[in-house]
């Protein structure tokens, strides 16, 4: 911007400044323009009611009472689950070790049959020799 244009927008502000000082100001009241004669005046605020405590008397004795059955509720439900599912690998446990037991005890009695089995066979054969029998065979003894 040059000097010359500066002059000049400082003398047309001046002009208008010079111009606009004969002027009255605008009133400052807003209901009295000729905007606000069909205005209403504004509606009144409802009241705010006010934040009372609560002052009503709770029992806490039953409160805590209650809470502290809940949980001893919920508690004895998680305990007996546990249990439950202990008892069920113990149960599933013992039921292995019978089983093991039982075949044991069969492989024991098999030998046993087998013992007495043999022991018959040697009886008849002594037998037999001491009478002058014919010795028996095992399937023929039993």
């Amino acid at each position: 911007m040059s000097d010359e244009e500066r002059e000049r927008i400082l003398g047309e502000a001046r002009a208008t400044l010079d111009r606009l000082s004969d002027m009255e100001p605008a009133p400052l009241d807003p209901f009295k323009g000729p905007d606000w004669t069909q205005r209403e005046p504004p509606a009144p605020q409802p009241v705010r009611r006010e934040h009372k405590l609560d002052t009503a008397p709770i029992d806490w004795d039953a409160r805590i009472a209650a809470a502290v059955a809940q949980e001893r509720k919920y508690l004895l439900d998680v305990l007996g689950g546990v249990l439950t599912e202990l008892m069920q690998r113990e149960h599933a446990n013992a039921k292995g070790d019978l089983a093991d037991e039982v075949r044991s005890l069969r492989l024991e009695l098999t030998e046993l049959a087998t013992t007495v089995a043999e022991l018959r066979r040697t009886l008849a054969t002594e037998r037999a020799a001491d009478a002058g029998e014919p010795v028996l065979t095992c399937a023929q003894v039993n």
